[in-house]
């Protein structure tokens, strides 16, 4: 039993180290409606928004269909998103480059430290950003930018699992899209869509509940939340590997390495 103990030992205690997260997840709230997947839609005689916000630390996410037999431009030089008051362009008038191909690494090390050169044989592919996208008639683009978290909103400061309501008033968040489009391509007759949301309830859950509830098949992922992954720096310890979704299993692994040491 002894010998057992010990072997066991090299194996539980990597597991129990293993660091845990928890979760904060966001819910929000618009006059927006939303359609049976939980996406918020504008909707009018010309255009229809669907919005996505699912992800880790949230994305505003949309899709922008054109409903009618005309194309539609729209102005990012003229469309903005604007979270607790700060307001943040589309268009940055900028160039991405993105490389493909093969590296190699040399490193030699010295008392001061390491130094390293590397050589890249590749294909460069150079985008440049455009100041506005035009929609034909009867299709749509999808837009993805900015993330909705904003440091300094309510973390987790415990283990506790709890539940934090807000109205409009007293929210830590709130953020809206504002895209300006036009028929015309010289964008003389420009129209505005001004979209706006709060955060109305903050979930702080495990890692476990958050899996169980929120990662399962049946779960729409085109929805009205969205939720910020943190490591759970009590819980990774020893003491509280239970509570890192563990449950039997984590006391059962705890209770083995504390034997190999009383019997050490």
């Amino acid at each position: 039993m002894k010998k057992f103990i010990k072997k066991i030992r090299f194996i539980v205690l990597p597991l129990l180290l293993t660091s845990c997260n928890v979760y904060q997840v966001y819910d929000t709230k618009s006059q927006l409606v939303k359609n049976d997947e939980k996406q918020y839609i504008f909707e009018d005689e010309n255009i229809k928004l669907e919005y996505d916000l699912w992800g880790n630390r949230g994305t505003l996410a949309f899709n922008f269909y054109n409903k009618t037999n005309k194309p539609i431009f729209v102005d990012w030089n003229h469309s903005n998103f604007i979270k607790n008051g700060f307001s943040f362009d589309y268009y940055q008038d900028q160039t991405t480059v993105t490389t493909n191909g093969l590296s190699t690494n040399n490193t030699s090390y010295n008392r001061f430290g390491s130094n390293s050169i590397g050589t890249y044989n590749g294909i460069s592919k150079i985008v440049k950003k455009k100041p506005d996208a035009q929609v034909p008639p009867k299709s749509k683009i999808s837009v993805y930018t900015f993330n909705i978290y904003q440091e300094g909103v309510p973390e987790i400061k415990n283990n506790k699992e709890t539940t934090v309501l807000y109205n409009e008033n007293n929210t830590p968040l709130k953020f809206r899209n504002y895209i300006g489009y036009s028929f015309e391509k010289d964008f003389k007759d420009l129209k505005y869509i001004d979209n706006d949301f709060y955060v109305n309830k903050i979930e702080f859950i495990s890692n476990g509940d958050f899996e169980s509830k929120y990662q399962n098949k049946e779960f729409p992922y085109k929805t009205s939340k969205f939720y910020l992954r943190k490591e759970d720096k009590a819980k990774t310890n020893l003491a509280y590997l239970g509570g890192c979704g563990g449950g039997c299993l984590g006391g059962f692994l705890f209770l083995i390495l504390y034997m190999s040491i009383l019997f050490h």
